[in-house]
């Protein structure tokens, strides 16, 4: 996946895990959407340095960039580096998908 394509998957994230939990429940579990979606997740848990705890709390959670720094005691430019630094890495973990 291009940078492009995980931020816009993170973007409606929520929605798009809605949309994978009823396709997988209805038969479709090799569908796109429910590969990419199921392999975010884990891909969320091994990342480095809290940065998947950051994506996850800016789009799971859908808390903003001011309320995530004050969660982590930091400035709202260091999360905003954290979020581009974890969304880099993540694409290059899912370039084949």
């Amino acid at each position: 996946m291009t940078k492009n394509e995980v931020k816009e998957y993170l973007e409606d994230y929520n929605a798009k895990c809605s949309l994978a939990e009823f396709k997988s429940k209805h038969g479709q579990s090799e569908d796109i959407l429910v590969r990419r979606i199921a392999i975010m997740q884990e891909c969320f848990c091994v990342l480095p340095d809290d940065l998947g705890v950051v994506l996850q709390l800016l789009y799971k959670d859908c808390r903003t960039l001011r309320e995530v720094a004050k969660a982590h005691y930091c400035g709202k430019d260091s999360i905003a580096r954290k979020r581009d630094k974890a969304i880099s890495l993540l694409s290059s973990m899912l370039e084949s998908y």
